[in-house]
């Protein structure tokens, strides 16, 4: 039997794969609304949200396995890939910032190493750029998307003679770790420190206050990863590159018009 029939006889959950980084309950719920069960799909590769780019031995382990990137941007990897412009989406997050009167804007920003981190700081720096502001690499600091990283990141940026009064974070989880820090040092969100997240975690509209944030469409996201790998299972051609989809700022209490 030649390689392709053994190939063709494998189950489907052995001939495909799907690249993502974060939200798998999410992506699983999406999965199963296209009519797959837990045990027809079964491979896909979770990895882990911080570190490097997808590896070599990572794609080497699933050699012959149709492939999809969800939630991430790789360019060299020439996948097919389901994701949001997280650019614009950016951008458009700090300049509602200046849009409230914010001047001095802080970032804290998710690993260098990684694209979608890459793509929102240069958000960041466009919206600044825009107005003619100067990007000052002190009102940036770096975290590893944990509630701690956000803090402490936080902190390094009130340690600045002159901190800022509206503060763009990579990840929910980040900006929630900043707000606690905020909070804890007597500083009143909004009203001292306007913060925004990115995300839209379950958290994030229960804190205190509701956390102004970019959604993502999770649930699109890994619905529209999943019908591509459908498409290659069924023997049409799908084209490397992005599939873009909509993202949403949603404004709540964690940010105000400075005053």
């Amino acid at each position: 039997m030649s390689e392709e029939d053994l190939f063709s006889r494998r189950p489907m959950g052995m001939r495909m794969a799907m690249i993502v980084r974060q939200w798998r309950a999410v992506i699983d719920d999406a999965i199963l609304d296209t009519g797959l069960t837990q045990s027809s799909w079964t491979v896909m590769m979770q990895l882990h949200q911080l570190g490097d780019n997808v590896s070599v031995s990572e794609l080497a382990e699933v050699q012959g396995i149709e492939l999809v990137m969800a939630n991430e941007f790789a360019p060299e990897l020439e996948l097919p890939t389901v994701h949001i412009d997280n650019l614009t989406a950016a951008f458009n997050a700090v300049n509602y910032l200046q849009e409230l009167g914010h001047k001095r804007i802080g970032c804290i920003a998710g690993p260098e190493e990684m694209p979608l981190c890459h793509y929102r700081l240069q958000g960041y720096v466009q919206a600044l750029r825009r107005t003619g502001a100067i990007v000052d690499p002190h009102y940036i600091a770096r975290g590893d998307f944990t509630f701690e990283a956000g803090g402490q990141a936080l902190e390094k940026l009130l340690s600045l003679p002159e901190p800022p009064t509206a503060v763009f974070c990579h990840s929910d989880v980040m900006a929630l770790g900043a707000l606690s820090y905020a909070k804890r040092h007597g500083l009143r969100v909004p009203q001292d420190l306007s913060i925004i997240g990115f995300d839209n975690i379950s958290l994030s509209e229960f804190c205190d206050p509701p956390l102004s944030t970019v959604a993502q469409p999770r649930y699109d996201i890994g619905r529209e990863a999943m019908l591509l790998l459908l498409d290659q299972l069924h023997g049409q051609s799908v084209s490397s590159g992005s599939r873009l989809l909509d993202c949403e700022l949603i404004v709540r209490g964690s940010t105000q018009a400075l005053t």
